[in-house]
């Protein structure tokens, strides 16, 4: 379950990462900073605490960022990873690769800048 736990804290950021260099690197994309504010809404959430090995789920839950890795003071808690679904990343990644694969994008991207 922890590397699980690890695997969903390291894959949300990277994910919205990836989203946000292909809206920025899209041609020919409008309101690109929307693009980018859109690749970092998660939903819900899941939690790890690594020192007991439990773990909660939370369905309504937004953020703006993927992953939170938390430290609590009292020494039987420890480390508590929380990994979101990073659903606007993976919105923004599915349109973007839609709309590189229409005709008209294609021969926008085959204009050799200037």
């Amino acid at each position: 379950m922890a590397v699980l736990a690890l695997l969903a804290f390291v894959v949300s950021p990277a994910l919205m990462l990836a989203a946000i260099i292909m809206a920025i690197r899209a041609p020919g994309l409008r309101l690109r900073w929307l693009w980018c504010i859109a690749a970092l809404i998660a939903v819900s959430q899941w939690g790890f605490d690594v020192a007991t090995g439990t773990s909660k789920f939370v369905a309504m839950h937004g953020a703006l960022i993927g992953s939170v890795a938390t430290w609590h003071d009292a020494p039987s808690v420890g480390w508590t990873l929380k990994s979101a679904i990073p659903l606007g990343a993976l919105v923004v990644i599915g349109l973007l690769w839609r709309r590189s694969k229409r005709p008209e994008d294609k021969a926008a991207q085959d204009i050799p800048p200037t």
